[in-house]
This record gives structure tokens, sequence and C-alpha cells, in this order.
């Protein structure tokens, strides 16, 4: 007996569950509507985040390849002027910026990497975002149309003004058809 009261209940729970989601249908779509644009916002302003990492990486890249062209340009001078210990000084740091070179180099490679598939991941969910928000307008459309509907059917289906006039053009018609005169209103 207590496990048919606990279903009784379980589907009146489910029923009453189903009628608030579809009396707020339209309202929980514009909510989760809102909420995946807030989402695409954020995941927007992390690709923002990481375009701007990595040019800043990219232009750090081209200042040390910008050095180390001109040290090496100042090494060949030295060499020529015979002066060793400048040139070996020199080398070692041409080796120094080549190694940060070869690091920045990586990163803004996994930078680019990273972009390329944040703007993949981004443009996919902003395609369905579009297509929900259209889905969105027609289930506004379809709601305010059945309100519509409702009100009408509110009104005319059980109007009294309706009966009356019903009434007064049934009486006009017998009164028309006996020849008599037409009731005053």
């Amino acid at each position: 007996m207590f496990e048919l009261v606990k279903t009784i209940f379980k589907g009146s729970q489910a029923r009453a569950a189903d009628r608030v989601r579809d009396h707020y249908a339209v309202d929980l779509l514009e909510q989760k509507v809102r909420e995946a644009d807030q989402d695409q916002a954020s995941a927007k302003q992390t690709l923002a985040s990481l375009i701007m990492r990595e040019r800043n990486e990219a232009r750090a890249l081209q200042a040390v390849q910008k050095r180390i062209e001109d040290l090496e340009t100042r090494v060949k001078e030295a060499l020529d002027a015979e002066k060793g210990e400048l040139a070996r000084d020199g080398a070692i740091a041409i080796a120094d910026l080549e190694n940060e070179a070869e690091t920045r180099s990586r990163t803004v490679g996994s930078l680019q990497e990273k972009v390329s598939r944040m703007r993949l991941s981004i443009e996919k969910p902003n395609r369905r975002i579009v297509e929900l928000k259209q889905g969105m307008i027609e289930a506004k459309s379809l709601d305010a149309e059945h309100a519509a509907q409702r009100r009408m059917h509110r009104s005319i289906g059980n109007g009294t003004n309706i009966r009356d006039a019903e009434a007064l053009i049934t009486a006009t018609r017998t009164a028309t058809a006996k020849g008599l005169s037409l009731p005053k209103i």
C-alpha cells in the first residue's frame, strides 16, 4: 500500500513539474540562452587574452632576433678588428639569445595552436546559440499566439455579449419573419 501511495505521489510530482516547465518554457529558454551567451562571452575573453599573449610573445621573439642580428654584425666587426675577447663575449651572448629565441618560438607556436583550437571551439557553439535565439523567437511567437487565442476563446466562448447579440439577431429574424416590428434596444 505504501509503495502505491509513493508511486502516485511521484507521478503527481512529475506531472506538476511538467506543467510548470511547459508554463514557463519560454522563460526557461530565454534564461538558458542568456547563460549560453555569458559562457560564450567568457570564452571570447579567454580567446582575446590568448591572442594578446601570442602577439606579445611574437613581438618579443622579433626583438630577440633583431638583437641577435645586431650582435652578429658587431661580432664580425670585432673579428675584423682582431678583438678576439670582445668577439668571444658577443658569441656567448648570441648563443644565450638563440636559446631564448628558440624558447620564445616554441611558446609562440604553442599559443598559435591554442588560439586556433579556441577559435574553432567558439565558432560551433556560436552557430548553435544563433539557432537557439531563432528558436526562442519562434517559441515567443507561438506563446503569444496561444495566449491571444486563449483570451479570444475566453471572451468569445463564454461572453454574455455574444449570447445577447445572438439572441437579438434571432429575435430580429423571428420578428421580421412574422411581420412584426423590431424590438427596441
